[in-house]
């Protein structure tokens, strides 16, 4: 049986009780149970057919919670197609303010999850496509490096051989960004993703 579209404020109050079921530490893997039930349940009512049955606004927070219950899960695939699935949104490419910083957000999880998929090419370049973006500042950029781009080195493992594109965006990124260039050099010369992750976090404290 169809059912009813959602309200817009009944999307926002059931986003923000599976919410409230985050893991209280981002390095968690798995999510709740009933989170991941509950979201399930969302797409049922907002998305079908390959439309969206909603707005962008709520399109956005149904695909983030989404997207960060698929990454604790390692189902990047998943992750992937429901970032995609946002992007094609015929409102996601609005010029508004708030619509510009929920495609930004939802585009920069999906730079994470091709990365944490073993597409470190598609990912850097998406990644390095939204922080180059007009309009963002040096602290939103600062944030999603430590937000996003520390979780996909953990994830692929800290012992692992550092892929030498990631050690050159990485170079960019405390280049362009902090403006340090013998922490950059550093960079390129890292040995493990854990050497990085520890450039990265005396880089950007």
């Amino acid at each position: 049986m169809a059912h009813e579209p959602l309200s817009p404020d009944a999307i926002f109050r059931e986003w923000e009780r599976l919410l409230l079921l985050e893991p209280g530490h981002r390095e968690m893997r798995e999510p709740k149970v009933e989170q991941v039930e509950g979201w399930k349940a969302l797409p049922r009512r907002t998305y079908s057919g390959g439309v969206w049955l909603i707005s962008a606004p709520e399109a956005a927070l149904v695909a983030s919670l989404g997207i960060s219950i698929a990454l604790r899960q390692a189902r990047y695939a998943d992750a992937i197609a429901v970032a995609g699935e946002y992007l094609d949104h015929p409102e996601a490419s609005r010029a508004d303010e708030d619509t510009q910083i929920n495609t930004n957000h939802i585009s920069v999880r999906l730079a994470s999850a091709l990365i944490m998929a073993g597409r470190i090419e598609e990912g850097i370049d998406r990644f390095a496509s939204e922080l180059s973006g007009p309009g963002l500042s040096q602290a939103y950029r600062k944030n999603v490096v430590r937000l996003e781009i520390f979780a996909p080195l953990r994830d692929l493992g800290e012992d692992e051989v550092a892929d030498r594109r990631t050690c050159a965006f990485t170079a960019s990124l405390i280049r362009g960004l902090q403006g340090q260039h013998a922490k950059a050099r550093k960079a390129t010369a890292c040995a493990t993703n854990g050497d990085l992750l520890r450039l990265l976090d005396s880089t950007f404290d």
